[in-house]
């Protein structure tokens, strides 16, 4: 018996047919009303299946006629058009980072003879075998990937690292993996952002807050950034991972050491932390300052603006793809290369007075 949500039964079952080559590209599938009518559910549930893999680049539609599958290239007037293909594989659930990076990773290889097959993954383990196996399939020379822990796990993922197969990591590492990476400097972007911050205004103590764990070198560097500056300046620091539903316990223990500022791991948690702390009626700035780390666009549209670190993505994902044709074409080959890109610390209002 098959206890997934319905809506992931169709996802899964309509890529399976894409991959085995039962829906063939521009193909039309089945309409809304039929697949409502196979999976025995409303209409509004196979929408949203459809939805997240038109968002995916499975399907395409066409208003009025219906939905198709995506080609899996574009035609091609002659084998010298032919490009070599660049596997990218990027979380759904990062997408703001995913999206800027992959812009980086188009702009880099536009008329050069690479070019990227992008598949995007989610938590579902059974999904991402799907999209391992589909991007395996194209052959690529080699591979941007923005790993995650779920991603780790995955055991066509684990067979594709004892291969030498040239990659590079683009944002972070997972679980201490050697490969090169192209990254922020997380560390030292925390670092500025609380040395000034202590500078400029009275902090008593720092509570740390994260959705990963400190697996992820991201979360690490940031955490080690954020530390430093306070041992410089005898603040106490806590930590605490903030999984689903756990917020309420996390601020209450804000609220028994003392703590008067939040530095939270990334701009999501941030906007997840103001929402909790105002339902509370603990107010931001006045009661507790907050800051985080990525500068998306919500966190110049939340009450108050957020301060936090913006990172160069764009550039991430640009560098990244050069330095991979590098490794193709046999110039670099370290599996220790680690590219730092220089952030910027943004001021606004959610730490209370905006430092120059």
């Amino acid at each position: 018996m098959n206890n997934k949500p319905k809506y992931e039964q169709i996802e899964e079952f309509l890529i399976t047919n894409i991959e085995n080559g039962t829906y063939h590209p521009d193909e039309q599938i089945p309409s809304e009303k039929a697949l409502a009518k196979e999976f025995k559910v409303s209409r509004e549930t196979v929408r949203k299946a459809l939805d997240k893999l038109v968002f995916e680049g499975y399907l395409y539609r066409i208003q009025g006629l219906g939905t198709f599958v995506s080609p899996i290239k574009g035609p091609s007037s002659s084998p010298m058009q032919e490009k070599s293909k660049i596997g990218v594989v990027l979380p759904i659930s990062h997408e703001y980072l995913s999206f800027e990076i992959l812009a980086g990773i188009e702009k880099a290889y536009h008329n050069t003879e690479y070019e990227p097959f992008v598949q995007f993954i989610d938590s579902n383990s059974a999904i991402t075998k799907l999209k391992m196996k589909y991007i395996l399939s194209s052959n690529p020379k080699g591979y941007i990937i923005l790993p995650t822990k779920e991603l780790v796990e995955d055991e066509i993922f684990k067979r594709l690292l004892k291969k030498e197969v040239p990659m590079v990591f683009v944002d972070k590492t997972v679980n201490d993996i050697r490969k090169p990476l192209v990254q922020s400097d997380n560390y030292l972007g925390a670092y500025n952002l609380t040395k000034e911050l202590i500078h400029n205004s009275t902090v008593k103590s720092i509570m740390f807050f994260t959705e990963e764990d400190f697996s992820i070198s991201s979360v690490k560097e940031r955490y080690n950034g954020m530390f430093d500056a306070c041992k410089e300046h005898n603040i106490p620091v806590y930590s605490e991972i903030v999984g689903k539903n756990e917020m309420d316990r996390a601020i209450d223990k804000c609220l028994k050491n003392h703590v008067d500022t939040i530095f939270c791991c990334n701009d999501i948690v941030a906007v997840s932390t103001l929402t909790a702390l105002q339902v509370r009626g603990l107010s931001v700035p006045e009661k507790m300052k907050l800051y985080g780390f990525d500068d998306r666009p919500i966190a110049q549209s939340i009450f108050p603006n957020l301060t936090t670190v913006r990172q160069p993505l764009r550039n991430i994902g640009e560098v990244a793809a050069k330095y991979l044709v590098s490794i193709i074409q046999g110039e670099n080959n370290s599996e220790d290369f680690k590219i730092t890109l220089p952030v910027e610390v943004v001021w606004r209002d959610s730490t209370g007075q905006k430092i120059k």
